[in-house]
């Protein structure tokens, strides 16, 4: 079995979207299938708990020195696609979305386009179900390559993938690749429908600031953005964090936020939209307390 790939400490502020985040025990980044097995098995064997990393667009990490090791699924080898016929796709779990897109676009396999904008790796879009415009992971994933806890490694196909509304229930495993059943289409309109849907997500989105997307989940039948709107919470600001003026739905970390800024704020929308229209909104973005569980 391969040696684990601990490397030297890295804090999530430098690994995350929100730029915010303490350092963890430890840091790994396999190099492939064998090193992440390793890492598991290792883990496990310590009794340390351990979070996944992928592009970081989805995390808010607590400050300070984490209890927790993070294994960053981000190396050449979990970078991959391989084409099975003209519109069944396999791609490894570090693929970054925005390049994944453009090589379907040239091909003319469309499907994935509502992730047009959105910034992070297939593993992490996966996990958390991702979706936009009305569409979402869900739709495309045929089966999903997972290792776990111990090291082991198994194939979960569609009728055994537990969706939720931006979840997916994997239990202790991690997403090392998945096959994605896509549609044929023309490589200019899969390019026109990507170009469109960037632009208004340019339009409505803070994309310029440091941010983990949005922060709550839609409740059912209803906008999360638009109901911290009316309660009046656009540029609402705790420290260096702010309700983002474009959409509500958004905090940014202005520059000097620390994560308890966010969380305060975060709690802040949460009592206000339930005072006011008694929704309880549920946290999309990842949060990850400094002393979690043991795995």
């Amino acid at each position: 079995m391969a040696t684990p790939a601990t490397e030297p400490a890295h804090r999530l502020d430098e690994l995350t979207t929100f730029r915010l985040g303490g350092t963890p025990a430890h840091y790994l980044r396999p190099r492939g299938y064998g090193e992440l097995a390793a890492a598991l098995h290792q883990l496990r064997r310590d009794g340390t708990p351990w979070r996944v990393l992928g592009g970081g667009s989805n995390v808010l990490a607590e400050d300070g020195r984490l209890a927790f090791a993070v294994i960053h699924i981000c190396s050449p080898r979990f970078r991959w696609m391989r084409w099975r016929d003209e519109t069944t796709l396999q791609v490894g779990a570090g693929m970054r979305l925005p390049a994944l897109l453009a090589r379907c676009a040239r091909r003319g396999a469309g499907g994935l386009e509502f992730l047009a904008g959105i910034p992070g790796t297939l593993g992490g879009a996966i996990a958390g179900n991702a979706g936009a415009w009305g569409h979402d992971m869900a739709e495309v994933v045929s089966s999903v390559s997972v290792a776990g806890p111990d090291g082991s490694f198994a194939v979960l196909d569609a009728d055994e993938l537990r969706w939720q509304y931006r979840g997916l229930e994997l239990g202790r495993r991690v997403i090392v690749e998945a096959t994605l059943e896509l549609e044929k289409r023309s490589p200019s309109l899969v390019k026109e429908r990507i170009r469109s849907l960037k632009k208004e997500k340019i339009s409505r989105h803070p994309v310029t600031q440091n941010s983990a997307g949005c922060i709550f989940k839609n409740p059912p039948d209803a906008s999360a953005g638009r109901l911290i709107d009316e309660c009046g919470l656009k540029g609402q600001e705790l420290g260096g964090a702010r309700v983002s003026e474009r959409h509500a739905n958004f905090i940014v970390n202005t520059g000097d936020a620390s994560p308890a800024d966010v969380f305060a704020l975060m709690d802040k929308v949460k009592h206000e939209v339930k005072r006011r229209f008694g929704v309880e909104l549920e946290t999309e973005v990842r949060r990850w307390h400094a002393a979690p569980r043991v795995a």
